[in-house]
């Protein structure tokens, strides 16, 4: 079995272990065919995007060489031949059992998790582990940042709703586990920090319901040089309502010309406020 990691750092294993690849743009060429896994690749294409810079004719040997170069790491690593399939004007690393990418994985357990019952939570969950990180970040090509960023935003949404629905079924120690990561992740959203708050509230913990405030306040008064927003102040008043408000008390600053970078609503249309209730945790 051939086990192919794009998300995070970009590898690949077989059962004799990690498969050495010998240059930058053989990474960049290897992990573009494992991305385009089961079709056909035009070499003019794969030319134009790895030596665009560079005339047609040494464009066509440099992406011999690195096909060559592939082939022999390939065959070093213990990869079967059948995986890398070149033909006179195509190439393509090809569909089958016997080679699993992380992203295919991934976005499976992704959708079928989505589209189960509210009560649903493994495929999810095998979807968040799966997640080791953005989009072959270690690769710097233009062509990964689109994909990047639909990955990243979908594992977003995979954390808040597993968030929604550990909460839901009362296993909050879960919740707050995804919450911290879905944090982590997008330290300036001010539902995350409101979905810390209402687990910890709900799990009786209301110190750590005015740290995490006092956090989010301390996080967006350094990045933004903003306070939290009134649903934030509101809910700290809701949840701890014998909490020091002074710094709850003051007015939300405006900065001209900034932006709240990363903040994200829990899902499209839908307000944090709306995203957890109180009820829910109770």
């Amino acid at each position: 079995m051939i086990r192919v990691h794009l998300l995070g750092r970009f590898t690949i294993f077989t059962p004799a272990g990690e498969v050495v690849l010998p240059t930058a743009k053989v990474r960049l060429l290897s992990a573009y065919l494992f991305w385009q896994q089961g079709r056909w690749m035009r070499r003019a294409l794969l030319r134009d995007m790895l030596w665009g810079e560079v005339d047609e004719e040494r464009a066509a040997g440099n992406l011999r060489t690195a096909l060559y170069l592939l082939r022999r790491a390939f065959d070093a690593g213990g990869v079967p031949e059948r995986l890398l399939q070149i033909r006179r004007d195509t190439v393509r690393v090809p569909d089958g059992p016997g080679c699993r990418v992380d992203v295919r994985e991934f976005e499976k357990k992704v959708w079928a998790g989505l589209h189960k019952d509210v009560r649903e939570v493994e495929p999810l969950m095998a979807a968040a582990s799966l997640y080791r990180g953005d989009f072959l970040e270690d690769l710097d090509a233009e062509w990964c940042l689109p994909e990047r960023r639909r990955l990243a935003d979908l594992h977003l949404a995979v954390l808040r709703t597993l968030v929604d629905r550990l909460a839901a079924l009362g296993l909050y120690e879960g919740a707050v586990s995804y919450a911290s990561r879905w944090l982590a992740v997008d330290p300036l959203d001010e539902a995350a920090h409101q979905a810390l708050m209402r687990l910890y509230h709900a799990v009786g913990q209301p110190a750590l319901v005015v740290e995490q405030y006092e956090q989010c306040r301390q996080m967006l008064e350094k990045e933004l040089g903003i306070s939290p927003g009134d649903a934030t102040v509101r809910l700290l008043q809701e949840l701890a309502p014998t909490a020091d408000k002074g710094a709850a008390a003051c007015p939300r600053k405006k900065v001209p010309g900034r932006g709240r970078r990363g903040l994200r609503s829990p899902s499209a249309g839908q307000s944090p406020d709306s995203f957890f209730t109180v009820k829910n945790f109770s």
